[in-house]
């Protein structure tokens, strides 16, 4: 984990000197976004005392004591702290940001939204801020928040064509339209400009295997494993492996993964049973096939039903011949 590599880092930053700052704001905030909030407590009384009679950093140890209500659900307290700061500075993005975190954690995010449209107003040059207000769109179910975002990361793109934000934001808005070519697109269209993103590399591969370009979903997952060894990734590719009839490689993967939470999936059980029939080991295709029966009916399961009934039908006529 990222963050919590950081975090050590950091930690060994301020084993050395522990009056650092910026090492301790940096640390603050792996803390909460990491869900360490009892240490996030603690390094935040160690900035108050050494940055705390500082006017000039007055501001930013406010807005990490806001930070932290909103993550310990403390909702109304860190609206009121983060409010009065940007109240105090409403040209200041990063005192938005923070405010526009705990109205999210209110679940006001239409409020959120208007702050947001204020301020583009005022700084209708700001790509940042257009990027900050689509994102707050695509947080809302409302049937017009997707245009929303996309007319406020159009107006992005115009003032800064190449910002990545921008163009991982339109990816989510192409998928939430069911636009999936459009989608792919714009994965590509960001791994340009970021190649070593294992998490978009991943959804092109997702958007490949669903348009059918399987060699290359398998590419774009080889990619992301070789940077980040995660099971998610494994699953997707293992069952990509089956569909191309490459049978061993797609269960060494599915097997890596077997137990972690990727089990609960159907579809990783046809294929795992797919691929033992067709190597020949028909009893574990039985059981992983009876599996995958009993879980297609479950919650977020996807699995073709037809592909469930041929396997099944064809483990029915190999149990008829013995």
């Amino acid at each position: 984990n990222r963050l919590l590599e950081a975090l050590a880092a950091l930690d060994t930053v301020l084993s050395q000197d522990g009056a650092n700052v910026q090492a301790l704001r940096m640390a603050i905030e792996s803390c909460i976004a990491s869900d360490r909030l009892p240490q996030a407590e603690e390094k935040l009384k160690r900035i108050e005392e050494v940055a705390g009679t500082d006017p000039s950093q007055a501001a930013m140890v406010a807005a990490l004591r806001g930070k932290l209500y909103a993550a310990r659900g403390q909702g109304d307290e860190a609206e009121a702290l983060l409010r009065k700061q940007f109240d105090e500075n409403k040209d200041d993005l990063e005192a938005l940001r923070n405010l526009a975190g705990a109205l999210r954690s209110l679940k006001r995010l239409p409020e959120a939204e208007a702050l947001y449209r204020e301020y583009t107003e005022r700084h209708k040059d700001s790509a940042e801020a257009w990027v900050d207000l689509a994102q707050l769109c695509t947080q809302q179910e409302d049937p017009n928040a997707v245009s929303r975002a996309s007319e406020a990361l159009t107006r992005a793109m115009l003032i800064d064509p190449n910002n990545v934000r921008a163009i991982r934001q339109m990816i989510q808005v192409q998928l939430r339209r069911g636009n999936l070519l459009e989608a792919l697109n714009w994965c590509n269209r960001y791994l340009e400009r970021e190649p070593d993103n294992p998490e978009v590399l991943y959804q092109k591969a997702i958007l490949l295997r669903q348009r059918g370009n399987l060699p290359e979903a398998v590419k774009s997952l080889d990619a992301a494993i070789a940077m980040v060894d995660q099971a998610e990734y494994k699953a997707l590719r293992g069952l990509v492996y089956v569909e191309l009839k490459d049978y061993g490689k797609g269960l060494q993967d599915l097997q890596e993964v077997a137990n972690g939470p990727q089990t609960s999936l159907a579809q990783v059980d046809l294929a795992m049973a797919e691929a033992y029939l067709a190597t020949g080991r028909d009893e574990l295709a039985r059981q992983y096939f009876e599996s995958a029966q009993r879980k297609a009916s479950g919650e977020n399961q996807t699995v073709d039903p037809q592909r469930l009934q041929a396997l099944g039908e064809r483990i029915k006529a190999l149990e008829g011949t013995t």
